[in-house]
Order: structure tokens, then sequence, then C-alpha cells
């Protein structure tokens, strides 16, 4: 059962979603893992170097980006490039040679190879891996599904053509869903606070928390709940008092303030909400679809009924006013089943809700249709009474209909 919906902790220091799909590769990959290794991992994957030639975008980026004592080489070499003077090959990060590319929306969030372990738990926190095994959830398997082999092999072998950190349309909502399930009730009510202003920097969103987390408090400090939830508004509390002290300070690059709130903005740029005019600086303005989808949210909504009902629709409207409509009976069944196939556990069992999930996005993205995940479950009930023996439930520890085994169903949906 969810209580609210709350990322607690300050360090969330990864700001690239991109970044997860390697996570969820290596989960995959090895089943069952630890933190250390996938940890270290992704960092030795991100900070490994490769020879390429400069470019327009690189060059930039390493003026912008690049400009501690540890890369006074690099600019040396950049600097002749752009004399003349060579001939512009260099060795250089891999994901900075990602980071630079002009289509990127943001050109910020370089992992660090000292932080190693800080950087696996979003993958924890967004539903998508599991704590102590560290092996995949379903929703994690579903961001793989999403993710082609090419941007899968790119974090080993750069590839332009193949950027990891940019997001399809698929795991744009995905990861949206996701960012809703966990944080909802802080991001109603800071991206309702946002659309009133024409632009506003990272510090200028970090110190709204203090006020919503304490709105959030007061909300459910006096309802009965579990002592671990309870933990969690006391943790708040004390995130709240953290980032207060940091009002009114200059930027840092670190703090309270900034690590609270970037994993707040930084990957609703990568999702479409959010516009940076300086791609390299903190500083935002809402995109007209990020207006859009949050005015429709509104900051009294109830997350768990809104991403239930009406998390597709309100997608598709907002990208697709024109083109998007309800799935037939037929399309939503054929999507069903592909997630169903993609996503069987070897019993043959898989999650309703993330096949919905998944089954909702292959729908979008390919037909621009939708359909929503509490209508899943009646179209699934209907099923079973139509043929009981294509159709059987699983139940959860409460006796709710959790998974669905599908029989004499195609392989591929």
């Amino acid at each position: 059962m969810t209580y609210f919906r709350v990322l607690d902790s300050a360090k969330r220091p990864m700001q690239r979603l991109g970044y997860l799909k390697h996570l969820m590769n290596r989960c995959a990959a090895l089943e069952t893992s630890n933190i250390e290794t996938l940890g270290r991992d992704l960092a030795e994957t991100a900070t490994r170097q490769v020879r390429t030639f400069l470019t327009p975008e690189l060059t930039k980026y390493a003026r912008h980006r690049l400009t501690d004592g540890t890369y006074r080489t690099l600019r040396e070499q950049v600097a002749a490039w752009e004399r003349g003077e060579a001939k512009g090959q260099v060795f250089i990060e891999i994901q900075d040679v990602y980071l630079s590319d002009f289509q990127l929306p943001s050109r910020t969030g370089k992992l660090v190879s000292e932080d190693w372990r800080k950087y696996p738990y979003l993958g924890v926190h967004l539903g998508l891996i599991r704590a102590g095994t560290w092996s995949p959830f379903e929703r994690g398997m579903a961001l793989l599904r999403l993710t082609p082999k090419a941007e899968l092999d790119a974090f080993r072998e750069h590839n332009p053509a193949a950027n990891p950190l940019y997001l399809s349309p698929g795991q744009r909502i995905l990861l949206l869903y996701c960012l809703l399930e966990n944080d909802g009730d802080v991001l109603k009510q800071l991206y309702t606070h946002l659309i009133e202003r024409q632009s506003f920097s990272d510090r200028d969103a970090g110190d709204l928390l203090p006020g919503i987390f304490r709105a959030i408090g007061q909300q459910f400090w006096n309802r009965s709940l579990p002592i671990e939830e309870r933990d969690k508004l006391e943790r708040l509390r004390k995130i709240a008092e953290s980032i207060e002290q940091w009002h009114g300070r200059s930027y840092s690059g670190g703090g309270a303030r900034e690590e609270a709130i970037k994993v707040r903005v930084e990957p609703f740029a990568d999702i479409g909400f959010l516009l940076k005019d300086d791609p390299y600086r903190y500083e935002y303005r809402l995109a007209p679809e990020g207006q859009a989808f949050f005015a429709t949210l509104g900051p009294a909504a109830d997350i768990g009924p809104f991403l239930d009902t009406t998390f597709f629709q309100t997608w598709a409207t907002t990208f697709c006013p024109a083109d998007a409509r309800p799935a037939s009976n037929g399309e939503m069944r054929a999507a069903l089943v592909r997630a169903w196939n993609d996503l069987k556990s070897p019993l043959g069992y898989a999650p309703i809700v993330d096949i919905a999930l998944l089954g909702g996005i292959y729908a979008f993205t390919d037909l621009e249709v939708y359909f929503e995940i509490a209508t899943v479950r009646q179209f699934l009930r209907d099923w079973q009474k139509e043929s009981p023996t294509t159709v059987r439930f699983g139940v959860d520890r409460m006796g709710n209909m959790a998974h669905v085994r599908l029989f004499d169903v195609p392989a591929q949906g």
C-alpha cells in the first residue's frame, strides 16, 4: 500500500535518466548483484576514455563543462585545434561525448567515479531495481524492452547514431510514470508553483521544497502509518531544515537544496516538460507540454487514481491533441499480449500494472491510441469470463488481482 509518494533522500545525484538503461542491462545480465558491482561498473563505463575527433559541439561542451585542472591538457588540445594547429583527435570520457550532443536538451549530469555508491539508488527508488538482490523488477525489464540494443552497446563503444542518454517517447512515458508514482506528492505541488513563473533556476525551485515537505508532513502525520512511513516523514522534516540553511546562499554545486531539487527538474528536461535556453546552466522555463500536463494533474490530485485512470489520456492529449484516440478492444488486446510476452516470468505470470503500462506505451508509440491501467483490469476480467481457459489471475497478499497468465495466445502480440 502506498501512503505518500516522496523521494525522501536528498542523495539523488543522477541527473540524466539515460544512465538507468545501462544499470538495468547490468541487473538483468547478472540476475543477483550488489551495489558495489553495479555502482562501480556504471562509473567505470561512463568515465572510460575513447579516442574521437573534436567537433564544434564537443569543443563547446569542453569550454563550458570541463573547466577544472584535470582537463587542462584537453583544453589545450581544443585551443590548438581551433587555431588550426592540430588534427583534433583527443582522448575523452565517453559520457562527455554523449553529453555534448546538441540534440540533448540538457548537457549537465556528468558522473564522477567517487560517487559510484550513490547512483544505483535512483533505480531502486523509481521501482526499477530490487534492493538487496539488486535484480530487476518487471518495471525495469519494461525499460529494457523499450531500449534498442544499439543504445545499450553504445555505453561500451561510442556510437553517435545511438546516444543512450537521449530518451525515446516510450522511455519518456515509462520514466515519467515512475517519477509520478514515487514522487508525485512533491511534483504536483512543485510544478503548480512553477507554472506561475516565466523562468526559474534550480535554486528557486529548491527553495520551494521545505514548504512542500512540511505540507506533506502535516497532511499525513496524524494518520495511522507504519513505522517506516513515520520515519520517512521525520526524514522529510530534517531535509526541509537542511535545505532552508541554503536559502539565499550562492550556488555551490552541491548542498541539500541542489541535491534534492535536481532529480525533480533535470529529468523533466529530458522528458520534454522543461526548456533550457542555455543547456549548460540550471535555468528553466516550462514548455507548453509541461504546463498542460501539470495543469491537468493539479496540486490536489490523488496520484494513484490519476495514474490508474487518466495518465495515458493526459499524455496523449498533451503531445498528440489532434490525433490520439481511445484504443479499440482489438488494439488493446494485441498490445497487452505483446507486453505479457515481454514481461512474463518462467511460470508465465506477469504483473497486471506492468503489462498495462508497457502495453499502453506500445499502443501509443505505434498507433497513437491510448488506454488506461484501470481499463485493462476490467478488460482482463471480461476476457476471462469470455474465455476462462485463456486468462488466469494471480493475487497478492491482500487477495487483490495482481498478476495474469495467458494461454494459447501468439508468442508475439
